[in-house]
């Protein structure tokens, strides 16, 4: 039986221009320690906000204050407008991220976040997709494919949204080096596990009209020789036309930083994460699947 929620009410306030956690990034919003211990949540770890008759949304806690009064929520401009309210409105902050009530079809039918774990004995590889459902569509699929062709592990986190709300990546997203288990506990029963290997499938958005612009970027902390074994692998998986390359360095979409979740999984920063345009999941997900399926097999 799933614990009860626990949440509080808060005002929002507008974050300072120092603060520029806060002021740069959507995601993240700033509370009282002590407030925040309350619904067991900490630094770095997420929490749901959600305003009087409108939809939730997921939020990290960036900083956790002492001195910020307890019934206040410090959020920037971008996060107020990501969430459409204004300054010092009441808010219902709480510590349940994903609804571990729901079914699959259920959380589709209400536009919920709910989260799925297919636990394997083997320690060879994990197969995640943190953004599933309507986030970054697809990539739920993807992971769920690999992991069974291979019988390994396979985490996921799926977001929904119904016609008349919020887009799910707005709503739900979360960024891969925020990810923290303990908002997410079917993530928290492997983080410890140590695999030897990690996949992450992930999608981006690809300006069409530009023709240089990759459809598969090929990150994370795996060295070199693993993730061009997998670029060869989708070169020859897919039509020609489709650009594959590896992340260049300092790219956004490099995912070598060893907070990234794909490379927390393992003993060795060794995640592969494959970030993918839309037109690429849509008409060729299961190949690409496969063909990362092949790679790790082999």
């Amino acid at each position: 039986m799933a614990s009860s929620t626990r949440k509080f009410e808060a005002t929002t306030i507008k974050a300072r221009q120092d603060q520029e956690v806060l002021t740069k990034f959507e995601e993240h919003c700033s509370a009282n320690a002590q407030q925040a211990a309350r619904i067991g949540r900490s630094f770095g770890q997420q929490v749901r906000v959600q305003a009087h008759g409108r939809e939730a949304f997921l939020f990290t806690l960036s900083k956790v204050r002492p001195q910020l009064p307890p019934n206040i929520l410090s959020i920037g401009a971008k996060a107020r407008q990501r969430i459409g309210i204004g300054d010092a409105e009441k808010v219902l902050v709480s510590d349940r991220v994903s609804n571990p009530n729901l079914s699959d079809d259920r959380a589709k039918s209400t536009g919920e976040c709910v989260e799925r774990l297919r636990n394997r004995p083997e320690n060879h590889l994990v197969v995640i997709a943190p953004h599933g459902g309507d986030i970054e569509v697809y990539t739920d699929s993807q992971a769920e494919r690999v992991a069974d062709l291979l019988k390994v592990t396979c985490w996921r986190c799926r977001g929904y949204q119904v016609p008349s709300g919020a887009g799910a990546s707005r709503r739900w997203h979360i960024t891969s080096t925020d990810i923290h288990e303990a908002s997410f506990p079917l993530l928290g029963k492997i983080i410890n596990r140590g695999f030897v290997n990690a996949v992450s499938f992930h999608g981006f958005s690809r300006k069409d009209e530009d023709d240089s612009a990759a459809d598969i970027v090929i990150g994370g902390g795996a060295g070199r020789p693993l993730k061009r074994l997998i670029r060869e692998a989708l070169k020859k998986a897919l039509p020609s036309g489709f650009v594959v390359q590896l992340a260049p360095p300092g790219s956004p979409l490099e995912g070598k930083d060893a907070h990234n979740i794909v490379n927390r999984l393992t003993l060795k920063r060794n995640g592969v994460q494959l970030e993918q345009s839309r037109r690429v999941r849509e008409q060729h997900w299961q190949e690409i699947a496969d063909a990362v399926a092949d790679v790790y097999r082999g």
